[in-house]
């Protein structure tokens, strides 16, 4: 019985042992790709500040072509009641 004895508290400290190095090595690795991440993180949040600042540059233009267009409407339709009242004449 004192050979099983000594046998499992051997193996029962290779197992603790071994289960600290491998928290320890599972710490490192995580710890290097949440670092990656990171920087991930930055890249992306800095291209979406840019392609934000584009899309509104964008809009602006699209809400200046839209009011010369509404513009343009209006003068043809003024146009087309004057054209109209000059061939009823």
């Amino acid at each position: 019985m004192t050979y099983i004895k000594k046998d499992v508290n051997g193996i029962l400290l290779f197992l603790v042992l071994m289960t600290c190095v491998a928290l320890v090595g599972l710490t490192v690795v995580f710890a290097n790709q949440f670092d990656g991440f990171g920087t991930d993180y930055h890249q992306l949040k800095t291209d979406l500040e840019t392609t934000s600042k584009e899309l509104t540059a964008k809009d602006q233009k699209i809400q200046g072509m839209q009011e010369l267009l509404d513009k343009h409407i209006e003068r043809e339709k003024k146009l087309e009641e004057l054209l109209k009242k000059q061939l009823k004449s």
